[in-house]
């Protein structure tokens, strides 16, 4: 036992700085006292406690044993002591205390000076004075009164400015949590600093949070804040969800997240000059609708992430996309959505990166992205794709020198696309598209509903590099697809549905340099006219009927049109034409046509074209190539108006399985 004393005696010696006997030799006489205290700081504020704790130290500087200890207070109107050595801090100015040990005292002068805050709510108004700074705050202290939720009873917690609050390890100020509360920084003079009393690492205090709050928060400094609050909510040095604030003139240094203003925040006109420098983890986290409002001024240095991160939301009002001095990411889907039809403007130069559930999306109001002039607007993932831009009403809506890049990631809807728009039902005056580029589409480029169409004054549309096609649609949303380089997709074909058929009205389509693709037929309910070197994909089993309608294809021998299966080389893959008997327009013609691999069907009713009638002078210089039955069928009995296998109509038929033609019985 008497060992194990002396190793603790030489221990207790070490932690005292002391040159210390082994504890075995004779007891040395007393020769002065050394007094410290927990915890250090470099002063204590009005209402803080603390511990005295005194150390018996002989001439040669080792280590006595305590004796009996007398503790007084010289400054009893700034502090008193008790005899285990409790200090109570009661006023400020400089404290002194005495220690007497068997005759021998010694005295320690420390600074008490600020204000305790040491309670869990503020439920009274309260000015916090420059002249009783430092403010020292113990916990998480709530401002706003528990049992009021009537905003009238707002509880304002006012800063002069100049004044410093200090806050312990894990304490902050909460706003409106309980019941509204408010902080107010009146405008002028120098800054209000807020810092960790602790020395604790880095964030070491939570920081400012926000709910049913109308605040001000003008020229302050927040440092070495954004500790995670109870319960793993993650920590930021301000923290908004549903309050109203003016941040005008604030600096975040040393921190953890500077900002997170949430869903319902609101910043009030005067909003600016917004500093975050050498803090950890993001920024800025915002929600959609403050992106406009967000800060402008100030300065962003040494962060770990320079970008705010934009999450999911819903926006209502109209608002102008701006860089706030940062590049914007955006984490979730973004919503235009209000009977008061919200646009978003995108001005030349704005590049707007996406994770990949993020996107823009426009149930009502629109997007106006990018100008003639200026730098293209940029719209791009940060690495794993995103969804894109859905717009549900084209009017109102342009993209002019916009590239789009990595997005359209499949949502589980049919045709998913970087850029989707129109409705379902109704009419649409369009969307203008001009000197667009999407480059990159996890699966279609563009993709349009059944009553959507491109403006007339679009052009210039360039569709590469997509996982499908550059372009889905409905076959009446043809006639509008702009002029633009549509090649080098995965399937360089546009992928149409025809079985609504092409509209009531006469229409005609371009060779826009790849396929039309149709994998379920098409029905051609008007007047089709096909432009030369026009290539018509047909899906299995399928067939492109005219009805009453009228099919105009006329082609050169240079560049003939094209009718064809989607499994080219495969004879019989796909029906046919079949041809009706035209009631309006100029009837039926085909010149400088191509149709392969037609004639799927029985033997002797099937052929690459299939007659209602033969209206006469149908085919001329054309190719019937590869028909697993018949070249033509003519039913109902009808007579022939014209051989079309004499050499005088030009026509070659190649590798046809059947008769070249074909008359079923009635």
């Amino acid at each position: 036992m008497r060992a194990l004393k002396a190793v603790m005696a030489v221990a207790m010696c070490a932690a005292w700085g002391l040159s210390c006997g082994s504890g075995t030799e004779p007891a040395a006489k007393i020769d002065h006292l050394e007094i410290s205290l927990t915890p250090v700081r470099p002063y204590y504020p009005i209402t803080d406690s603390l511990t005295a704790h005194v150390q018996a130290v002989s001439a040669q500087g080792t280590w006595v044993p305590n004796g009996a200890t007398t503790w007084r207070s010289v400054t009893p109107a700034i502090v008193s002591v008790d005899q285990s050595g409790l200090i109570h801090a009661l006023g400020g100015g400089a404290a002194t205390i005495e220690a007497d040990m068997e005759g021998v005292k010694a005295q320690l002068t420390f600074q008490v000076r600020g204000l305790f805050h040491r309670g869990y709510n503020l439920e009274v108004s309260q000015t916090w004075r420059v002249a009783d700074t430092p403010h020292v705050v113990e916990r998480a202290l709530g401002v706003g009164h528990v049992f009021t939720g009537n905003p009238q009873d707002t509880v304002v917690l006012t800063i002069e400015p100049g004044a410093t609050v200090r806050f312990r390890a894990g304490a902050g100020l909460n706003f409106g949590e309980t019941g509204a509360g408010a902080l107010v920084i009146p405008a002028g003079g120098a800054p209000v600093v807020m810092e960790s009393d602790s020395a604790a690492p880095s964030p070491s205090w939570q920081g400012l949070r926000f709910k049913q709050s109308r605040s001000q928060l003008r020229h302050m400094t927040l440092r070495d804040c954004g500790q995670d609050y109870p319960f793993d909510n993650p920590g930021a040095c301000i923290i908004s969800a549903g309050a109203e604030l003016l941040i005008d003139g604030v600096t975040i240094e040393h921190g953890r997240n500077g900002l997170n203003l949430g869903f319902g925040t609101v910043l009030t006109p005067g909003t600016r000059d917004l500093t975050v420098t050498n803090t950890k983890g993001y920024v800025a986290t915002v929600a959609p609708h403050l992106v406009g409002s967000f800060p402008r001024g100030g300065q962003f240095t040494g962060n770990d992430v320079s970008e705010i991160q934009v999450t999911n939301g819903r926006v209502t009002q109209s608002t102008t996309w701006t860089e706030p001095g940062l590049p914007l990411r955006f984490t979730g889907g973004v919503t235009f959505d209000d009977p008061g039809n919200p646009v978003l403007t995108l001005p030349p130069g704005l590049h707007l990166r996406f994770d990949p559930q993020a996107g823009l999306t426009f149930p009502t109001g629109g997007l106006i992205a990018g100008s003639a002039t200026g730098a293209p607007v940029v719209l791009e993932s940060t690495g794993d794709g995103w969804l894109g831009v859905e717009i549900e009403h084209g009017a109102g809506s342009a993209l002019v020198n916009v590239v789009m890049g990595e997005c359209g990631i499949p949502q589980g809807y049919p045709w998913s696309a970087c850029l989707r728009f129109g409705p379902q039902g109704g009419t649409d005056s369009g969307l203008v598209v001009q000197d667009v580029v999407i480059r990159g589409s996890r699966s279609a480029g563009v993709t349009l509903e059944l009553a959507a169409r491109f403006n007339p004054a679009s052009r210039n549309l360039t569709i590469t590099q997509s996982a499908t096609y550059p372009l889905g649609l409905y076959a009446r949303n043809i006639p509008s697809i702009p002029d633009g380089d549509y090649r080098f997709n995965a399937i360089d074909a546009i992928n149409a549905i025809g079985d609504y058929g092409i509209g009531y009205d006469s229409v005609r389509w371009r060779n826009l340099g790849v396929p039309y693709r149709f994998l379920t037929g098409l029905g051609v309910d008007s007047t089709l006219v096909l432009d030369r070197g026009v290539t018509i994909e047909v899906g299995v089993g399928k067939s492109i009927g005219t009805g009453y309608g009228s099919l105009i294809a006329v082609g050169t021998a240079a560049e003939p049109i094209v009718f064809r299966s989607v499994t080219p080389g495969v004879p019989g893959s796909w029906i046919g034409l079949q041809i009706g008997t035209a009631t309006a327009g100029p009837g039926n013609r085909l010149e400088h046509v191509i149709i392969a691999d037609a004639g799927y069907g029985t033997s002797g009713y099937a052929g690459a074209i299939r007659l209602t009638a033969d209206p006469g002078g149908l085919l001329r210089n054309s190719t019937i190539a590869r028909s697993a039955t018949c070249g033509l069928v003519l039913f109902n009995g009808a007579a022939w108006t014209d051989d079309y296998t004499d050499p005088s109509f030009g026509n070659t038929f190649t590798a046809v399985a059947g008769p070249l033609r074909c008359q079923p019985p009635p």
